[in-house]
């Protein structure tokens, strides 16, 4: 005789399915809620230290980016005249002013407001090598003129761009580098190979 069970008997059985999709539910809602609505608000905060913390070092860094208070006054300390190739004609001749040191060297032209066509700067390095200059904080577009040890001209960036920190290299090994205002190579017919003469006042 097989024993047969009455459905109505059968013990309940719970739910559990149920009970642990409720609880991650719960879980996820405390997630989104933590990162919506704390972590929102620590992210501004966060942000304005470091920004406050990279202006600090950049400053430090570059203490020539405050500029002068006042615009800087032309100083002739020598001579340059730029000659054409092979025969040696006068193409343009300009006063300059001399950059011999680290701290003249990185400051160069930075902040003129003006300079005259018959002005103009050079850099003068200790050894030949690649040079590499930029227009930070530079006002004025430029004529940068790189020349090597025989003062023959290597390189013309002509009309650069004022406050450009794009890199331009001399890409061939040089000792010394002309500023002068841009279109002026153009206009006096100022090429690669042709040479300059420098005389300091001094």
């Amino acid at each position: 005789m097989s024993k047969v069970q009455n459905k109505n008997n059968q013990p309940e059985k719970k739910d559990y399915s149920k009970i642990i999709f409720s609880v991650v539910i719960v879980a996820a809602l405390i997630a989104v809620l933590y990162f919506t609505v704390f972590k929102k608000e620590e992210k501004p905060v966060l942000n304005i230290i470091n920004q406050q913390q990279q202006q600090q070092q950049q400053q430090s860094q570059n203490p020539l980016d405050k500029g002068p208070m006042t615009d800087t006054v032309f100083t002739k300390e020598g001579e340059i005249k730029f000659l054409k190739a092979g025969s040696g004609n006068l193409l343009l001749k300009i006063d300059t002013e001399i950059s011999d040191d680290n701290i003249e060297r990185a400051q160069g032209l930075m902040f003129r407001s003006t300079m005259k066509d018959t002005e103009g700067m050079i850099f003068l390095f200790p050894n030949e090598e690649i040079q590499s200059f930029w227009m930070r904080n530079t006002k004025l577009p430029l004529d940068i003129i790189y020349v090597d040890k025989d003062f023959k001209i290597v390189k013309i960036y002509r009309n650069t761009t004022p406050f450009s920190t794009v890199s331009l290299p001399s890409n061939k090994p040089s000792k010394y580098v002309v500023e002068i205002n841009a279109g002026l190579t153009e206009k006096y017919n100022i090429n690669e190979g042709d040479k300059i003469e420098f005389k300091p006042s001094k």
